[in-house]
């Protein structure tokens, strides 16, 4: 992803307050918590431990 684009991304980002109930395909929960695998934690307190 460009800087321009990552940009954009967080000039337009929501907050969601309801969600839908529909089930979420089990590819998108791993593309998700691989996501999530990598992300920074705040102050490095380094409290995300996912199963790989």
């Amino acid at each position: 992803m460009q800087y321009d684009e990552f940009l954009k991304l967080c000039q337009t980002r929501r907050t969601i307050r309801g969600y839908k109930k529909d089930p979420i395909p089990d590819d998108y929960v791993t593309k998700i918590l691989d996501a999530a695998h990598y992300a920074m934690s705040g102050a490095n307190s380094q409290p995300w431990e996912l199963p790989r």
